[in-house]
């Protein structure tokens, strides 16, 4: 995995007495296995959790062009940095493991109070806790996710500059004008 726990909990609080690997580690997985590898595709994640700090480090992409990722490129993608998008100048990433944090933590906050017994599906309350309405919830895994999503497309942007990615023509969707008082095809 290229974010761990830690790293969630740079992003938003979660309680440290909170047993954190086995209730945050399973969305971790989900969101890096389900919406980064769909994103950036399984050869550059395989290449990226692979990684090993070297200098250069040549990635060859599914088409068969090679590219060589620098470790200043590398910590720029995993953890934030500035990459130059052609001639749009200078952009800012803030990285892979800003965008999988808020992706799990967004699945965290909605499925962490539910646990499945063997009395059926529970909400769990602590002896001195009180509970937040749904709604509360909702709106803030949604926020989380939001900003998640907005991350990862920067990112994927950013391996699109680095070359680790084939770049896609944009084709513009096509457009349906109807004139005012014409009548329709």
């Amino acid at each position: 995995m290229l974010v761990n726990i830690q790293d969630v909990q740079k992003v938003r609080p979660i309680a440290a007495n909170m047993n954190a690997k086995d209730r945050l580690e399973p969305y971790l997985m989900e969101a890096e296995s389900l919406r980064l590898m769909d994103a950036i595709g399984a050869p550059l994640y395989r290449f990226l959790d692979a990684y090993n700090n070297e200098d250069d480090t040549e990635y060859t992409r599914p088409d068969g062009v090679t590219v060589t990722l620098t470790n200043e490129q590398y910590h720029a993608l995993m953890y934030g940095g500035y990459y130059t998008l052609g001639n749009c100048g200078d952009k800012y990433a803030p990285g892979i493991v800003y965008a999988i944090s808020y992706i799990a933590y967004a699945r965290f906050l909605v499925n962490n109070p539910i646990n499945i017994t063997a009395f059926g599906v529970r909400y769990k309350d602590g002896e001195f806790s009180s509970r937040v309405e749904d709604n509360a919830i909702v709106r803030a895994s949604n926020d989380a996710q939001r900003i998640g999503e907005a991350y990862l497309e920067q990112v994927v942007e950013m391996c699109a500059a680095y070359d680790l990615l084939p770049c896609k023509q944009y084709t513009e969707a096509p457009r349906h004008i109807v004139r005012i008082g014409q009548k329709k095809l």
